[in-house]
């Protein structure tokens, strides 16, 4: 009843079989087999497995103990297993034993910590024991009982309460470099 012109190009007949429901096969494609590992490959996002332990664990490495709170993001509570704590957003947290506490701006750290180094360029209030060194940044704002190793204060930054150096008693005011040092005497 239908005829077809004899001219038709190959794309028409296909788009015509499409039409009326006629599918040509495919030819299959062979799909390799993944490839056999003789042995664990190193993954970055594994820190703890290298390709040298077989497989097996090393040590856990200081990297893996870095604990970085985001901008716009907030934690509260206890903190005990951190290396280096990294605060952009907002913390209410006691921070037992790290080696480094590092607060950039705009972060927040409310509650005590005890480092061996901080370094702020945010806001901290509450008490800090830094043990080695304490750097305030120009943008960085201290506030509470603080205590110190060796102490770097920023033109611009602040250091407000109860100021002393680790190995003496309280009360004491922090010698400043060019920023704003006041103690609770004041």
């Amino acid at each position: 009843m239908f005829q077809r012109k004899k001219d038709e190009t190959q794309d028409e007949k296909v788009a015509a079989s499409m039409r009326e429901g006629v599918r040509r096969p495919q030819a299959a494609v062979p799909v390799p087999a993944p490839p056999r590992l003789s042995e664990p490959r190193f993954h970055p996002d594994i820190p703890n497995l290298r390709p040298e332990s077989g497989g097996r664990e090393h040590p856990v490495s200081t990297e893996s103990k870095r604990l970085t709170v985001g901008q716009d993001i907030t934690l509260s509570g206890e903190i005990t297993a951190c290396d280096k704590l990294l605060v952009e957003g907002t913390v209410e947290v006691d921070l037992h034993e790290a080696r480094e506490l590092q607060i950039l701006r705009p972060g927040r750290f409310t509650g005590t910590a005890t480092v061996e180094d901080a370094d702020i360029a945010g806001e901290f209030s509450g008490k800090l024991v830094a043990t080695g060194r304490l750097v305030v940044r120009a943008s960085g704002r201290v506030h509470g009982e603080i205590r110190y190793g060796s102490l770097k204060i920023e033109e611009g930054g602040e250091l407000e309460g109860t100021v002393a150096p680790q190995n003496e008693g309280k009360s004491k005011s922090a010698p400043a470099e060019g920023g704003a040092a006041r103690s609770a005497a004041e």
